[in-house]
């Protein structure tokens, strides 16, 4: 039976064996993967989609986390990878939809926006629960 592509996934960072794990719970749900080697990190994550990113020059950045960017994959079909992910016990920490905002952004840039939004988002939630 051929399973419908659904969206695709840019993987970065992925220890092999994580990324085989990511790769069998995409392919069950129609999510094609693409690697990002660090060679490429110099490139927008649009770019890596696919899509034409005019001005663009690029310079090399490196990062070492771990990241996935979606495309494609939205409402329902979203909520179902997801829980997909949570079922095999994959965390991904830093997950970004590919927005007509982000797509021009380098990976280093969209992970530390990431790293930034959790870090407010755990200040919040602690304020919540110190003036509970």
């Amino acid at each position: 039976m051929k399973v419908k592509t659904a969206g695709s996934i840019l993987a970065y960072n992925f220890e092999k064996e994580k990324l085989l794990a990511l790769e069998t719970v995409c392919r069950k749900q129609g999510i094609r993967v693409k690697v990002v080697e660090p060679t490429d990190f110099n490139k927008p994550v649009g770019a890596m989609m696919g899509f034409d990113i005019p001005g663009y020059t690029g310079t090399d950045y490196e990062f070492g986390d771990e990241m996935m960017v979606l495309y494609n994959i939205a409402g329902s079909a979203l909520d179902k990878f997801l829980k997909a992910l949570r079922t095999a016990e994959i965390s991904v920490p830093l997950k970004a939809v590919l927005t007509a905002s982000n797509q021009g952004w380098i990976p280093a840039t969209l992970a530390a926006e990431l790293k930034e939004e959790h870090e407010m988002m755990r200040k919040t939630k602690t304020l919540k629960h110190d003036n509970n």
